[in-house]
């Protein structure tokens, strides 16, 4: 499918996803990170804590609790906010937000990250790729969504026929290769009350046990997958949608 360039992309977040075959460690890894790449990451690091709450049943009768509280995530940021790193004991996230400066210059930012990994992580061996869209569309008031969108699910009969809301999850796999696509897209009214807010949240994850990220090694297999998406995006919409991007 020819790839289609658009001036107004509708693109919320997009992101890179590396999970390693063995753990690191995440909060010395993010500040190696900022100690490499502090220039264009230098707003203050950001952690995610896990929360994990445990119940206990005991002998005699009764139960007791206890709530753990442990780092999960810690986040590099340019002060714009529109590239961030996401570093974890068993992943490294790439993101970039809206707006959106394009595949290549989001494989580049990809690539300048993994450039400044520290020896230790950089020869670790990555289990699986995988890539995510995030896409808010604005649909205007008054029009049937399924001209802009082919894929709304079917009403019953007795159902009023203007849709308002909606959401589905569909979850599909490759058989050959084992990758996993998972399509998710939910409408609901635009605070503005001028159109509606439809997302479309895109992923693709492929197992690649012993991947290196040393010599790009990771990048065919990224490239192939962004070009999976691409071509599952653009049959998710109509030339009347396509048309809202110019």
């Amino acid at each position: 499918m020819p790839r289609r360039i658009y001036p107004k992309p509708p693109i919320v977040e997009a992101l890179m996803e590396f999970r390693f075959m063995s753990a690191v460690d995440a909060r010395s890894l993010a500040e190696q990170l900022r100690d490499r790449l502090g220039e264009r990451y230098d707003a203050p690091v950001t952690q995610f804590d896990l929360f994990q709450l445990q119940a206990t049943a005991h002998a005699g009768g009764g139960m007791s609790t206890a709530a753990t509280r442990q780092p999960d995530m810690f986040f590099l940021s340019s002060a714009s906010g529109h590239r961030r790193i996401g570093c974890g004991s068993s992943v490294l996230t790439i993101h970039t937000l809206a707006p959106y400066p394009g595949w290549e210059s989001f494989v580049e930012q990809a690539a300048d990250a993994i450039a400044a990994l520290p020896a230790s992580v950089a020869e670790a061996q990555v289990g699986v790729l995988a890539i995510r869209y995030i896409d808010l569309i604005r649909l205007p008031l008054g029009e049937a969504i399924v001209d802009y969108i082919p894929i709304v699910p079917p009403c019953p009969a007795a159902m009023p026929p203007h849709i308002t809301n909606y959401q589905y999850l569909t979850q599909t796999q490759d058989p050959d290769d084992g990758t996993t696509v998972q399509l998710m897209v939910a409408m609901a009214p635009s605070p503005t009350e001028e159109d509606h807010a439809l997302w479309l949240d895109l992923a693709l994850t492929k197992r690649v046990n012993g991947m290196s990220f040393l010599e790009l090694a990771w990048l065919p297999e990224m490239e192939i997958l962004h070009g999976r998406l691409r071509d599952i995006f653009e049959t998710s919409i109509t030339d009347a949608a396509r048309e809202l991007f110019q």
